[in-house]
């Protein structure tokens, strides 16, 4: 452009020197300047038609058009290089144009192969132009990028395929039920599932929730749903009654959470029949209260027969003390005066031996006696049976064969054992009263 400027200068500065030439021609003589004139003329006749048919050539589509710029008249060597300056810019716009449409045709089929499939498809071509490059720079790295994200997402669909087939064929061979509720209704159920309900898989899905369902336990299953869907809670545990296709009722037991299925929040978890486990529990339950009975109607029994137990062990007492205060008022007595009566050898004799199986006898009723009276040695069981016959310190003496200072000796340790040392109580009515006859 700077050169077409510059021309253009130069051509306005040979027109002013030629108009200056004509006016001096003017001076000149007539016939000279007639030759000149005719000279320039002719020179410049066949230049312009040079220069027209040059200007024909390139408008019709031929920029390569060079003619020669020599001239004595510097006014058409101008002219002509006028002419094959503009020829060598068209032919530069043309070999530009013909080069950027080289390169666009080949994008075109690039990207034309890209969206049938071909990834691997790239502009290879080379161009001087630095929109070219760029441009093919920014349509490989759209290419990569392409490749990469679709390769991305055919590894993440094939994840998400293995995995979707591991669950299902996890799901499907489960021995629980499997089931996600969305809207209210059941977006997926297993083969277990269906077949707890007496449902096909076809007839469960978008079946509403509240169809398999007890009428009392609806409130319950409903509440827990919309805690897990508006996020009060991660984890549900709880059981109801289910309601099967033939109208059966059946418990079940439900573990459940919340999950994300097309965009929105859906419940699922697993569903146990426990029908059989219900059954054990109230039967288990119906005997724990039927042993619970039984135990109580034991414990009753046996509050009985230890009454009556120990019923038959006071009689017994009673009965032991009974005989051996018999023995002691009604029979030693009087073996003391027949011992004393002046026997003769052989009714001392028997009186010893009756002596001696009287004490055999009663030997176990003084030894259970000491027992159950605070530890208290036959003699003091004799000394307190006397003491509670109303006998006297004198009379015991005479009974048993002690002495008075023994007597009292044993009188102060069956006190002491009693605990009624330095009190003011009557031995002989403590002993009734503790029921020692």
């Amino acid at each position: 452009m700077k050169d077409e400027e510059k021309s253009k200068k130069q051509l306005i500065t040979e027109l002013e020197e030629l108009r200056q030439r004509i006016l001096e021609l003017k001076e000149t003589s007539f016939e000279d300047t007639k030759k000149e004139l005719d000279s320039v003329s002719i020179e410049l006749a066949i230049s312009l038609s040079e220069v027209f048919d040059a200007l024909r050539k390139i408008s019709s589509g031929d920029p390569d058009v060079i003619i020669p710029e020599e001239s004595e008249v510097e006014l058409i060597s101008l002219l002509k290089h006028m002419v094959n300056i503009t020829s060598q810019n068209i032919r530069e716009i043309v070999d530009q144009s013909h080069e950027f449409a080289m390169v666009l045709a080949e994008h075109f089929d690039v990207l034309n192969r890209v969206s049938k499939g071909d990834l691997s498809a790239r502009v290879c071509g080379e161009s001087k132009g630095e929109l070219l490059e760029a441009l093919k720079k920014i349509s490989n790295e759209t290419i990569e990028s392409i490749d990469r994200e679709i390769a991305e997402r055919k590894r993440a669909e094939e994840q998400l395929l293995e995995s979707g087939s591991t669950f299902r064929s996890f799901a499907e061979q489960a021995l629980v039920g499997i089931y996600l509720i969305q809207d209210g209704l059941f977006k997926y159920i297993n083969p277990k599932f269906a077949q707890m309900f007496g449902y096909t898989f076809e007839e469960c899905l978008d079946l509403p929730f509240k169809n398999l369902v007890y009428a009392e336990d609806l409130p319950i299953v409903e509440e827990q749903i919309r805690r897990r869907i508006l996020g009060e809670v991660q984890f549900v545990h709880y059981t109801f009654r289910g309601l099967k296709k033939n109208g059966v009722l059946f418990n079940v037991e439900i573990y459940g959470s919340t999950c994300v299925y097309r965009g929105k929040l859906a419940a699922t978890g697993t569903l146990l029949d426990i029908t059989e486990r219900k059954q054990a529990e109230d039967e288990l339950k119906t005997r724990d209260k039927d042993l619970e009975m039984k135990t109580k109607d034991l414990e009753e029994i046996n509050t009985a027969l230890n009454v009556l137990l120990k019923k038959r062990e006071e009689d017994k007492t009673a009965l032991e003390e009974k005989v051996l205060s018999n023995i002691q008022q009604l029979v030693e007595p009087y073996m003391l005066k027949l011992k004393q009566s002046g026997l003769d050898k052989r009714q001392k004799v028997l009186a010893a031996i009756l002596e001696s199986n009287l004490k055999d006898i009663t030997s176990s009723f003084t030894y259970n006696l000491s027992s159950r009276h605070l530890n208290l040695t036959p003699r003091q069981v004799k000394i307190a049976n006397l003491i509670t016959q109303d006998k006297s310190s004198k009379e015991i003496c005479e009974i048993l064969g002690s002495s008075e200072k023994m007597v009292a000796f044993h009188r102060q340790n069956i006190r002491r054992k009693l605990g009624l040392q330095n009190k003011k109580v009557n031995l002989k009515s403590y002993l009734i009263a503790k029921n020692l006859k």
